[in-house]
């Protein structure tokens, strides 16, 4: 047989979580107070914020990320300019690529970035420093064998990260609304500590024949409709 006095403790017990519950994160859906009102916004408010931040990082905050760097000789054939990894050559190359990742407080998206080289060549005598190959330079067809998949001469487009994306947009959002809903609550909490202090106030005040508002003295006037101080009812 079931206690009824464990069964009723229980059902206290959940009637106090669904208030602090309710308290603290708000009603959805159709609030009928202001406070309600206030937690459906802090809600959906922060969901939007957290949206446009993630568009501001995904093109705004971004990072260039080494994918792979080296250096070989570079050594003039009748074909061209070939790279080889031993001496003896014409020249020092030296190369790198490195992939453009946007986004906070994940990369969200990626862009593989430009194959960067600076070279130092005997023959033809010409020294670059490090930057963009040019696509008609004889260097580039020779780069573009070295260059790992995905990199090129151009920059590439974008990939969006969905998972990353999806993630970081809920951490942020759940950042968001707590950095907002806490004040509130705080505020909601001290609204109810205040107005239940002013209550036993104006209890207190009418006990000793006084306005329960202006705490004016209302000796003498006990069929006053009204302070005449203040115009409270006080019927």
């Amino acid at each position: 047989m079931r206690d009824p006095t464990k069964s009723r403790s229980t059902r206290s017990l959940r009637r106090r979580w669904r208030r602090i519950n309710r308290f603290i994160f708000g009603p959805v859906g159709i609030p009928k107070s202001g406070w309600a009102r206030a937690a459906d916004a802090a809600l959906f408010g922060s969901l939007v914020l957290a949206l446009l931040l993630q568009w501001f990082a995904g093109t705004v905050i971004c990072d260039h990320e080494l994918v792979a760097s080296g250096s070989a000789q570079a050594e003039m054939t009748p074909a061209g300019i070939e790279l080889i990894p031993v001496e003896p050559g014409n020249g020092q190359v030296k190369w790198e690529a490195r992939q453009r990742r946007c986004g906070w407080p994940f990369a969200t998206v990626v862009t593989d970035g430009v194959l960067r080289a600076s070279w130092s060549l005997d023959d033809p005598m010409e020294t670059r420093p490090m930057g963009r190959v040019p696509i008609e330079h004889p260097l580039s067809a020779a780069l573009m064998t070295l260059a790992p998949a995905g990199t090129g001469l151009e920059a590439g487009s974008g990939r969006i990260r969905w998972t990353e994306l999806i993630f970081g947009t809920a951490v942020v959002w759940m950042g968001l609304y707590f950095a907002i809903r806490i004040p509130m609550v705080f505020l909601h909490a001290g609204s109810i500590l205040h107005g239940r202090h002013m209550e036993r106030v104006g209890v207190t005040r009418i006990n000793k024949g006084r306005c329960p508002k202006c705490n004016y003295n209302l000796t003498g006037l006990d069929y006053a409709a009204e302070c005449p101080e203040c115009g409270t009812l006080l019927w």
